[in-house]
């Protein structure tokens, strides 16, 4: 907000401007243009082209480089020919032949599933300060109970949404030991 710079520039296209790149490149072709509506078809394809695939590498989810995973491998297995992917970032380890044992290692060093569970506490409330102020005190409580445990507790943020409906909202998030019972969790929390 204080750069002050007006320099935009687009960074994507939407599927209708790619069909009609494509319309002008490709005439005599028939080329399919597709968004989410692709995965429900068991059609094969002699070329594909994954576009945007980037804007996924920005999702605050550790899934996320699995169902990029998952999506890469279905359009490979709907693809004759190549699939091609256009990214901005291909040193990304999501392309490397050596991705499982990274992400391993990855969510091991960070405590993330498999090696915890996630448990994820959201708080809502209409007063933007009460709700800190309420996520807070709940913070506290669990970090004074848990503090001696290998139990990880984040400090409360905002969701991914972090407003609906005149509702703010705030999250806490517990990487838990999958083989410890939540019910002394369960216990602190209000019913």
């Amino acid at each position: 907000p204080q750069c002050q710079g007006v320099n935009f520039y687009p960074a994507g296209f939407g599927e209708q401007k790619i069909r009609q790149i494509l319309d002008k490149l490709f005439p005599q072709n028939n080329i399919v243009v597709s968004t989410a509506k692709i995965f429900q078809t068991d059609e094969i394809f002699d070329l594909t082209g994954l576009i945007g695939l980037d804007n996924l590498f920005n999702l605050p989810d550790y899934h996320i480089p699995e169902e990029i995973l998952r999506i890469i491998n279905y359009l490979k297995e709907r693809t004759r020919g190549e699939l091609l992917i256009q990214t901005f970032s291909p040193e990304n380890p999501i392309f490397s032949s050596d991705f499982y044992h990274q992400e391993i290692q990855n969510r091991k060093a960070q405590f993330l599933p498999p090696f915890s569970k996630i448990i994820r506490l959201v708080h809502s409330h209409h007063n933007l300060g009460k709700c800190h102020e309420q996520t807070a005190k709940l913070y506290k409580i669990l970090r004074e109970r848990f503090q001696k445990s290998s139990i990880k507790i984040s400090p409360p943020n905002p969701t991914f949404i972090p407003q609906t409906k005149r509702q703010h909202h705030l999250q806490i998030v517990i990487r838990w030991p999958r083989n410890l019972p939540t019910k002394p969790l369960e216990n602190l929390l209000p019913q």
